[in-house]
């Protein structure tokens, strides 16, 4: 896929921004949950926590690798697709959330140590309205420096997305993608395109 090529439209930070907050909206009924759940149960956290993981992998792993994007991006018209233009599979839709997986995931196990080393006498004191704030005191010390990694992958996210010409943030380029303004093409009529760059005429991106 050429940069010069006229027909193809990169999506920058606005669209991908509205995708997010459009996929964040199918998760309110989740957010109701996790409010009603962390009130009555000490470990609901835990189980919240495998389920938002799981749906976030059908989201942004299944989804993209059967659609070519999360719901969000399916409803803005975007496309996930590999740096010549073709559909991505299974192992670059994984590389693409990978890294959210593992910047996540210590902060997780540091909630869920917090929440099983107290009884439910002690849980009952926790201010749930703060509830995650009300935790750090009792996560271990390490849980720190993932958390710091996390704020700081986010941000450069943005800054490389904002400053190359295909308007592909890092995990883009771990996964070797890019994310483009759907058209009709032989790429979503269910041709079989060359390996090599799209013509043209063939096709017009987690933050």
């Amino acid at each position: 896929m050429s940069d010069h090529e006229p027909s193809v439209r990169y999506a920058g930070f606005s669209p991908r921004l509205a995708a997010n907050l459009l996929d964040a909206v199918f998760v309110i009924p989740l957010i109701v949950l996790w409010q009603w759940g962390i009130r009555h149960f000490r470990l609901y956290q835990v189980g919240h926590a495998i389920l938002t993981t799981l749906i976030g992998i059908v989201s942004e792993v299944v989804c993209v690798k059967r659609w070519g994007g999360s719901p969000g991006k399916l409803i803005m018209g975007l496309r996930i697709r590999d740096v010549e233009g073709r559909p991505v599979g299974y192992g670059r839709a994984v590389a693409r959330y990978l890294p959210t997986i593992l910047l996540w995931a210590p902060y997780a196990v540091g909630i869920s140590l917090a929440l099983t080393g107290m009884t439910d006498a002690e849980y009952a004191l926790i201010d749930k309205k703060h509830f995650f704030r009300a935790l750090e005191p009792m996560m271990p010390l390490w849980v720190r420096w993932p958390r710091t990694a996390d704020q700081a992958w986010i941000w450069s996210e943005l800054l490389v997305m904002l400053t190359n010409s295909k308007r592909r943030a890092l995990h883009d380029f771990v996964a070797g993608t890019v994310v483009i303004h759907k058209r009709r093409s032989a790429l979503d009529s269910g041709a079989n395109p060359s390996l090599g760059t799209i013509p043209q005429a063939t096709v017009s991106r987690q933050v």
